[in-house]
């Protein structure tokens, strides 16, 4: 599944270690339940995608999980932005107040679904994003 969603990954990142987590994936805050996440580091030029328990449910289809796959790989893509955004958006506004938590939390709506976006419309589209990676790959071009 890593492999039909791999293309995502920038070019920034040279390393991407895969993890499997026996680990419960209930985000509390969020009152969801996690199948996969991705932790990124610029600076080493690496990122980690830790698998859940959740992602092997046999009641969801081979297309979800891929879904949900492009999701995080989306956010590796966005990495930077977000950091960014993250850091000199909420960064600006003092820690534990009220204004800062609405900020976090106005900017975490806004990635999420901005990432589900993309990663909804790049499986839509995947097999013909694909096939022009193929393309371009067999005649050598960037």
């Amino acid at each position: 599944d890593v492999e039909a969603v791999g293309f995502l990954a920038p070019p920034w990142c040279t390393a991407l270690a895969v993890d499997y987590s026996d680990a419960p994936s209930l985000d509390a805050a969020e009152g969801s339940i996690h199948l996969a996440s991705i932790s990124t580091s610029e600076i080493y030029r690496s990122a980690h995608l830790i698998i859940f328990p959740a992602y092997f449910n046999p009641q969801d289809s081979e297309a979800k999980r891929r879904e949900h796959l492009a999701h995080e790989f989306v956010h590796l893509a966005l990495a930077p932005l977000t950091d960014w955004a993250r850091d000199r958006l909420v960064g600006m506004i003092e820690d534990g107040t009220q204004l800062h938590k609405m900020a976090n939390a106005e900017l975490l709506a806004r990635v999420e679904s901005g990432t589900q976006d993309l990663a909804r419309s790049v499986m839509r589209h995947q097999g013909r994003l694909l096939e022009g990676a193929r393309l371009k790959f067999q005649r050598g071009t960037p």
